[in-house]
């Protein structure tokens, strides 16, 4: 890959990560009544940071 294509995917994925938590987070406070929103936060964002780790590393 060059690297446009790099900084391309590279601020999509920030882009992608800032929507995921904030609609994660709204998300955990709205079923904050049956589990912590903290707990559901911090594992879907370990999901979301492995499997974007995952592609990087496939990628190359």
């Amino acid at each position: 890959m060059d690297k446009l294509t790099i900084v391309m995917v590279k601020a999509l994925a920030v882009v992608i990560f800032i929507l995921l938590f904030s609609g994660v987070f709204l998300l955990g406070r709205f079923v904050g009544n049956t589990t912590p929103w903290y707990i559901t936060t911090s594992l879907l964002i370990l999901l979301i940071v492995r499997w974007v780790y995952l592609r990087i590393k496939n990628s190359h």
